[in-house]
């Protein structure tokens, strides 16, 4: 999200974008970093309202079941969609794969 410019989103919907989806993650910045997220969650949250202040559909996607993210984390992040006031959202479980840096031997 550090790189989202207001003139990046102009060049998205002078040519046609009407939808942008963030892949947000979480909105908790510890945990974003533990993640290798850069951004604060406040700066998320910065973030989506600009992108909110043009005629654009704004989804974002937080997964739960992250390494260190508690029940209350989620909960928090979930209360944070109505503060982030998108017009969607895709919550989804995370899954680990082999080759992942998160894989257990």
């Amino acid at each position: 999200m550090h790189d989202l410019t207001p003139e990046k989103i102009d060049a998205w919907l002078s040519n046609g974008v009407n939808r942008i989806s963030l892949e947000v993650q979480s909105f908790d910045t510890d945990l974003r970093q533990r993640i290798g997220r850069i951004d604060s969650g406040e700066t998320v949250l910065d973030k989506i309202a600009m992108l909110k202040s043009y005629d654009v559909t704004v989804i974002i996607d937080l997964i739960y079941g992250l390494p260190g993210q508690t029940v209350d984390m989620w909960l928090e992040d979930v209360k944070a969609l109505e503060t982030a006031d998108v017009d969607g959202m895709d919550l989804y479980q995370l899954n680990i794969f082999p080759g992942e840096p998160w894989r257990r031997p």
